[in-house]
């Protein structure tokens, strides 16, 4: 049986040729092969962020987690003991907008959220989720053991919701 010109055996059983540019024809074909088959694998593995989507999607009511909703993965954020990922949901329901903040476990197990606030977080530093605001509360800042019960935000206060 004859191998196709362009199939894997076929393109490392040819002779090296050195082009003008130095470059051989094995190895443009060995390149572009290897690009194809990245591009592949990346299609086919969900990113983190949809991963954490169909975790909300199980665990939470529809209407908390809208598909037309903006969704944000901060970096992950670490206390000495326990590593969380936050995903910032922002969505318009009755022409005002809200910012939902759903917490996971470094295992991607959603632990819960705190729900209704008017502004998007901007970084992930330390063990701190921090806002635009430079007063009234401009962080959500860890504890070794989780999510404050209570924050305050731009001088307003929100309940972490623990997931059932």
């Amino acid at each position: 049986m004859k191998n196709s010109i362009n199939s894997p055996a076929s393109l490392i059983a040819r002779p090296v040729v050195v082009t003008r540019t130095g470059v051989t024809d094995r190895s443009r074909s060995l390149t572009s092969m290897v690009a194809c088959l990245l591009s592949f694998v990346a299609m086919a593995a969900p990113t983190e962020l949809q991963v954490l989507k169909e975790e909300l999607k199980a665990a939470a009511p529809p209407q908390h987690y809208p598909d037309a909703a903006e969704y944000k993965l901060f970096k992950a954020l670490c206390t000495d003991l326990l590593c969380f990922k936050i995903v910032a949901v922002r969505s318009t329901s009755s022409g005002e907008e809200k910012v939902r903040l759903a917490v996971f476990s470094d295992n991607n197990h959603y632990i819960g959220s705190y729900a209704g606030l008017k502004t998007m977080p901007t970084r992930v530093v330390g063990s701190a989720l921090r806002f635009p605001m430079a007063a009234g509360g401009d962080r959500i800042q860890f504890r070794r053991t989780g999510p404050p019960a209570e924050i305050l935000i731009n001088n307003e206060t929100y309940s972490f919701q623990r997931s059932r």
